[in-house]
């Protein structure tokens, strides 16, 4: 993986809550940060994907059973990206 540097600014109150959180997790500051960004954007894509089947499978005519079993499928999916 190419590491790509970048500078962060950051307001105080939430600088010292990533140190604080990076503390918790045995974590350096910088492992944290990509940790956190990494986690919101699989939620936001997670949330996109929940969405667009749930309102694909009312379109195509899926079964509540049949629309669970795609979701479970992206899911797990889903899971294996982390």
């Amino acid at each position: 993986m190419e590491i790509q540097k970048t500078a962060l600014r950051l307001p105080q109150d939430l600088h010292q809550m990533v140190i604080d959180a990076a503390k918790l997790a045995g974590r350096s500051m910088n492992a944290e940060i990509v940790n956190r960004l990494r986690s919101s954007f699989h939620n936001e894509y997670k949330s996109v994907f929940n969405d667009t089947i749930n309102d694909l499978g009312v379109k195509s005519g899926l079964s509540d059973e049949q629309r669970e079993e795609v979701l479970e499928l992206i899911r797990n999916e889903l899971g294996r990206c982390r």
